[in-house]
């Protein structure tokens, strides 16, 4: 009797050991190690901040690492980790984390047997998503974009007109009324050069106005002793002239009197 509930006892007893070697020898990402991640180093290494350009919530950058340290966690060595040389230094200047509380041993013990079993990293399970620097508008492929319709044809002038207007009229405004020619100067001016135009240059740029709707207005700002600018030379083209050797330049050729866009 008492043989066989010993054999029985024995018998459980081997089963309970077989079945915790089996479970700690399978940790799971998910739900172990990304929360020990989570607590201990989202702050530094997280989507907010990556110090060390190291990131520890996106499976690529983990495993790529960080500057200097080349890969953070080598698949099946704990023990030549980065990332648990780290948590376990006894160096206060590079243990991980710098502030707050430090890994547990229990955690560390969690980890190590993460790494040491593959460190199995599933994939689609991060909960952030890695930014392609390289999709942005400058560097795709020009392409001609569709000329949107509008409500109000008659105020267009060009294909630019029509993207603006069209923006305007989804907001449900409407452009703003057509400057005079001595506010339109005082708008470009004040832009251009932080400074208004003097009543000489407002008078020199009414008679140029003269010339009519089709002029085009031409702003040279060269350098001077009146923070930088000299004044205003106008011209009714935009081609052909020498302009000054060394003058800081701006450039301006506006089409008269489109001047609502300025405010």
């Amino acid at each position: 009797m008492h043989k066989s509930l010993f054999l029985l006892v024995a018998h459980i007893i081997c089963h309970a050991c077989v079945a915790l070697q089996s479970g700690a020898a399978e940790v799971d990402y998910v739900r172990d190690v990304r929360p020990i991640f989570q607590r201990h180093c989202d702050a530094c290494h997280g989507p907010t901040t990556q110090k060390s350009g190291f990131r520890l919530d996106i499976k690529s950058e983990a495993f790529k690492g960080g500057d200097g340290w080349g890969a953070a966690i080598i698949s099946g060595k704990a023990e030549e980790s980065p990332l648990i040389e780290l948590i376990t230094s006894d160096d206060a200047d590079t243990r991980m984390p710098p502030k707050g509380e430090p890994v547990s041993e229990a955690e560390i013990r969690i980890l190590k047997q993460w790494i040491d079993a593959g460190a199995v990293w599933p994939d689609g399970v991060d909960l952030a998503k890695l930014e392609d620097r390289l999709d942005h508008w400058s560097f795709k492929p020009l392409l001609h974009a569709e000329i949107p319709s509008v409500k109000n044809v008659d105020w267009p002038r060009n294909d630019i007109d029509d993207f603006i207007l069209s923006r305007l009229e989804h907001e449900e405004l409407s452009p703003a009324p057509t400057a005079d020619a001595v506010t339109w100067l005082r708008r470009v001016t004040l832009d251009l050069t932080g400074l208004p135009p003097t009543p000489e240059e407002v008078k020199h740029f009414q008679d140029f106005v003269g010339e009519g709707e089709s002029a085009y207005l031409v702003v040279d700002l060269s350098i001077s002793v009146r923070d930088g600018v000299e004044g205003f030379e106008f011209d009714s083209g935009v081609r052909g002239r020498e302009l000054p050797v060394g003058a800081a330049l701006f450039f301006v050729a506006i089409r008269l009197p489109r001047s609502d866009f300025f405010v």
